[in-house]
């Protein structure tokens, strides 16, 4: 991409006369990174003449329309790190996702001089974002003070946040870090306010064999009161965890907490979702579905890539709605992530891939740094706009061709072996579809569709109206056709009794679970796109491809799932 680039402060003004022959977004995403490298917090940007804006991928990058095919966005990248100081933890949160790496796996940590000579070369290189994580953080106070001693010795006074359950604060530690001449804050774990709930999440899901009897939620509790008395800043990290704490009795509690003790803010965060963390789908519930019902209490802030800050209806506490790193896709990563590292000075470019890492009491920071950008930049021509977790936003398109097989279960079993499904999966997906016909149209033909389909995650509902047709000379060959665009329905529940008052009733309700595999791994060959779907009420599985099977197995469908699924349930 060619620019012109002029400022005034800390804008930069950018006129881009030719965009490159390809994806516009990498270029967007290293103009970002060089201007936030020379201090500069606004971009501008315009389009010499017969230069069309991408206006797509400028917005993916985060950039807004102020008329006239210009665009403006906010710089919030800054070069940060997390330090792992420690594997180890007080608790046994079920969904930790161990700061991307192998908590459980004891580490060896290296000789203090090794690590005092990592936190030089990041104050060389201008990291003035520094967060000690863990495992549990405070459980190693005194690495943390003599970390704190050297880095105030060389003059290094990055903002400092601790990442913690707060359980282990004392008073001893607490003295040391009031006495720390740069800013600190915490960001304290309290994912309810109901005691119950809290030992559920943070230890007896995890360890039902030992659970939490030691009153820590009123510890934790008090630890907060002690960081308000001496002046530290904090906020509330919540993890939404559907069933656990997302009812409007659990998230106004601690709203009405955050504000008494007077935390700067709350953390709501979404439940990280991997492959090896698959099997707690269930407890995953959106931000964007707690955004909406908090919606008229909010007033927008701060937009970054990775976060939307809102202040809370007329109170000085703010809302912060974070994603995952990864949840923007790994082609935005090198602005939207931090350089992660542990106590064995093990440096991880990927927060999703831990087999991968750079041993930095032998390679240069500098140069592991460089190297980790080289593996995301290949990871973004992979995975593009999506990344490695599992649940994505799911799209519609006006028009979509895939072959649809039935199958057994065993038969399903084979094909995950033959196809080693089980490593290559991509996402998953469940799904509730209410199919709603006027009255006295009975029959089991589903050839045309109007429903209500809502993610297990969500609110909301999507109204959806399709239809499908069939090609008889390529069995299990489907077009799916949709009607204009799907439309939102804020209140599933009373539209479903609105739609009743006008004479339509529901025909067919079904749930659905969806597990999407991609089966070419090869950057330079087109990847092939597999997906297995089970329906829990009949018990049927089928499968989606996007090039045809060849398993006498599968049985190509020749009429819509739904109306095959009508069919059986009536006959059984």
């Amino acid at each position: 991409m060619d620019y012109q680039l002029s400022q005034s402060g800390q804008t930069a003004h950018v006129e881009v006369t030719r965009l490159p022959t390809g994806d516009p977004l990498p270029a967007l995403i290293e103009l970002e990174k060089e201007l936030a490298d020379q201090n500069l917090r606004r971009i501008e940007l315009f389009f010499s003449e017969g230069v069309s804006p991408p206006v797509d991928r400028l917005t993916h990058a985060g950039y807004q329309e102020s008329g006239s095919e210009r665009f403006f966005k906010s710089v919030h990248y800054q070069p940060s790190v997390r330090f792992s100081i420690t594997e180890k933890c007080n608790y046994a949160c079920f969904f930790c996702h161990e700061e991307g790496m192998e908590m459980g796996k004891a580490r060896a940590a290296a000789q203090q001089e090794q690590l005092f000579d990592v936190l030089r070369q990041f104050h060389e290189l201008n990291y003035q974002d520094f967060t000690f994580t863990g495992g549990e953080p405070l459980l190693n106070p005194n690495k943390i003070v003599a970390c704190l001693d050297y880095m105030e010795s060389i003059g290094y006074l990055p903002d400092i946040t601790f990442v913690s359950n707060g359980l282990a604060l004392t008073e001893k530690l607490l003295a040391r870090l009031q006495a720390y001449p740069g800013k600190m804050r915490f960001n304290i774990s309290m994912h309810s306010l109901e005691e119950h709930a809290y030992n559920q999440i943070v230890q007896d899901i995890q360890k039902p064999n030992a659970p939490l009897r030691h009153n820590e939620h009123r510890r934790v509790k008090e630890n907060l009161l002690k960081l308000q008395t001496a002046g530290i800043p904090f906020k509330l990290n919540f993890v939404l965890l559907k069933g656990l704490n997302t009812s409007d009795e659990a998230i106004q509690a601690v709203l009405d907490y955050a504000l008494q003790l007077g935390a700067t803010r709350i953390k709501f965060l979404e439940l990280l979702l991997t492959k090896e963390l698959n099997h707690l789908y269930g407890y995953f519930y959106r931000l964007d579905a707690l955004r909406e019902r908090l919606s008229d209490q909010l007033t927008l802030t701060e937009r970054s890539f990775r976060r939307d800050v809102y202040r809370y209806a007329d109170t000085p506490l703010e809302l912060e709605f974070q994603h995952c790193t990864c949840a923007r896709g790994c082609n935005t990563c090198t602005v939207n992530r931090d350089a992660n590292f542990t106590a064995e000075l093990k440096y991880f470019p990927c927060f999703l891939h831990s087999d991968e890492d750079f041993d930095l009491k032998t390679v240069a920071l500098e140069q592991a740094i460089a190297q980790g950008d080289q593996k995301i930049q290949r990871m973004a021509q992979y995975y593009g706009d999506d990344s490695p977790i599992i649940v994505r936003n799911h799209y519609l398109t006006q028009e979509e061709q895939f072959y649809y097989y039935l199958a057994s279960s065993s038969a399903i079993e084979q094909l995950k072996r033959k196809l080693s499904l089980e490593e290559r999966l991509e996402r998953r997906r469940d799904f509730n579809e209410i199919y709603l016909t006027l009255v006295g149209q009975a029959g089991d033909d589903f050839s045309t569709v109007y429903k209500l389909s809502r993610n297990s995650y969500d609110q909301h509902a999507l109204e959806i109206e399709q239809a499908y047709s069939f090609d008889p000379l390529k069995p299990g060959l489907v077009t799916t056709h949709f009607s204009g665009e799907s439309q939102k329905v804020i209140d599933p529940d009373l539209y479903l009794k609105q739609l009743a008052e006008h004479g339509y009733e529901q025909r067919l309700n079904l749930n659905w679970s969806i597990f999407f595999y991609r089966l070419q791994w090869s950057s330079s060959v087109r990847q092939s796109e597999l997906s297995i779907s089970h329906n829990p009420e009949s018990g049927l599985f089928f499968v989606r491809s996007d090039t045809p099977l060849d398993d006498e197995q599968l049985k190509p469908m020749t009429e819509p799932l739904a109306s095959y699924i009508s069919t059986r349930m009536r006959l059984a």
